[in-house]
């Protein structure tokens, strides 16, 4: 084969493996839970997510914004803006800042970081920015504790 047929033979090769589709992380249970400002319509809360990369690569995530619900019922909004790295086939602490209205979901987000086997069934959707090497990718998610 001549050398510049091997380029382009290797760069779509390169193409077609890197176009696989990642899976999703697996979301667990929190190791922290910290209220940071509280007041009567909604609550600032930061906690570190217990998440499991099931792929087989390291990747590092940029940032991620996603809906909370709580059952059905959507409690507000999580974000992530802190960079780090996620180990291959690994667990790892992702840092999360959620916004959530009080109440009910309030309640039932406390009870999750209190009793995380409790059947309190927590959904997080939405996208987060990803990068392998040279290449940034948006991977959406939807994603319930212990699925």
């Amino acid at each position: 084969m001549k050398k510049g047929t091997q380029i382009w033979a290797s760069i779509l090769l390169f193409i077609a493996v890197s176009g696989c589709h990642p899976k999703d992380f697996q979301v667990g249970s929190v190791e922290e839970f910290q209220v940071s400002k509280l007041n009567l319509k909604e609550a600032t809360i930061k906690v570190k997510v217990k998440c499991f990369n099931p792929n087989g690569y390291k990747a590092k995530l940029i940032n991620f914004k996603s809906d909370v619900f709580v059952g059905e019922q959507l409690a507000g909004q999580a974000f992530s803006d802190t960079s780090i790295f996620l180990p291959a086939k690994d667990s790892f602490l992702l840092p999360v800042t959620m916004t959530v209205k009080m109440g009910t979901s309030f309640n039932a987000l406390k009870n999750w970081a209190i009793s995380p086997s409790a059947a309190v069934p927590i959904r997080f959707k939405g996208e987060a920015l990803l990068k392998k090497g040279l290449f940034s990718f948006k991977k959406h998610f939807d994603q319930k504790n212990g699925e």
